[in-house]
């Protein structure tokens, strides 16, 4: 499995947090269990999950946690991957190469599909690297 920053960590470790930290932990491991490899590295707003932790490693998932309210999770998987939990953008949360999104707000389930949709937009991504 990858690693979680310790900026992140920190981030979600905050009094604001203490009712959906484990959730935000679980629900990164679920992202970082892709790969040893994989990082999830603290921005201003959100998280980014890289195949590496090399600057310019492509990113195949961000989880926007600017509140402890509100996730939005994006995923660079498929184009052809529908599901009913997954959709388009919310406003202001685009980024590129991600296609498929879903929201987490408090009392939301993890959803059960996190990690074969990780794995997915990890090996998408590596792909897509390699080419």
């Amino acid at each position: 499995m990858g690693r979680l920053t310790e900026d992140a960590i920190a981030k979600v470790s905050g009094a604001v947090w203490e009712a959906d930290h484990d959730k935000f932990i679980h629900m990164s491991e679920a992202l970082l269990s892709v790969s040893a490899d994989a990082i999830g590295q603290l921005t201003t707003i959100y998280v980014k999950f890289t195949l590496t932790d090399d600057i310019y490693s492509p990113v195949y998932a961000v989880a926007w946690i600017k509140n402890s309210k509100r996730w939005v999770i994006g995923l660079a998987l498929p184009d052809d991957l529908d599901s009913p939990e997954l959709g388009p953008a919310p406003p202001k949360r685009t980024y590129a190469g991600l296609t498929k999104y879903f929201t987490i707000t408090p009392g939301d389930p993890i959803p059960t599909k996190l990690g074969q949709w990780a794995k997915l937009a990890y090996e998408n991504m590596l792909v897509k690297e390699n080419c």
